[in-house]
């Protein structure tokens, strides 16, 4: 088993930071944050998780006879969730943060 990759505090914070509502569209959204954020047309969440490298068994599936482990890399702790909000023409207007990383977690 190796090591978890961490979520930084400060690098959710510095993306967080590059967005300006009223200003910033969905494409500086997808260029800051990605393109995984589900498929509402105005509302995207987006999930920064740690992250580790895990094998487990296999209980279900196409293959199970074949293979049966699974590996791959899996989220472990939930460190924040981004959501931005999208007016009609594209443009952020309202940004969700909440953030897991020190109790008490914070929401705004």
């Amino acid at each position: 088993m190796s090591s978890p990759e961490l979520i930084s505090e400060i690098s959710v914070e510095d993306k967080i930071a590059r967005l300006t509502i009223g200003q910033s569209d969905k494409s500086e959204v997808e260029s800051i944050f990605g393109v995984e954020h589900g498929s509402d047309r105005n509302r995207w969440a987006y999930n920064f998780d740690d992250r580790q490298f895990e094998i487990s068994e296999r209980r279900q599936g196409p293959g199970l006879g074949a293979i049966p482990v699974s590996a791959g890399v899996v989220p472990i702790n939930t460190r924040a969730v981004v959501t931005p909000t999208f007016s009609p023409a594209g443009i952020v207007k309202r940004i969700e943060v909440a953030r897991f990383f020190d109790e008490p977690f914070i929401n705004d």
